[in-house]
């Protein structure tokens, strides 16, 4: 597979907490790979970088986006 061939992924899971604790578990790095991957880049801003080394020398990159303009915030 070419490594920059683009593979869109969408999963939804209901979570107990508040919205805005479950956010800072996505874009602060410290606290994002309490549970997923082993180093994070991220630039929650629209347009912002998003990286995450899910294992060592495989990163899953892409870009943040306005959930409210995406239609994905109620």
């Amino acid at each position: 597979m070419d490594t920059t061939e683009m593979i869109l992924i969408e999963r939804e899971l209901p979570i107990a907490a508040r919205r805005e604790t479950v956010w800072q578990f996505l874009v602060d790095p410290t606290k994002a790979t309490r549970w997923m991957g082993v180093g994070a880049s991220l630039d929650p801003r629209p347009g912002g970088l998003y990286r995450v080394e899910v294992l060592p020398g495989r990163a899953a990159r892409g870009q943040f986006v306005d959930p409210w303009l995406a239609g994905r915030m109620p």
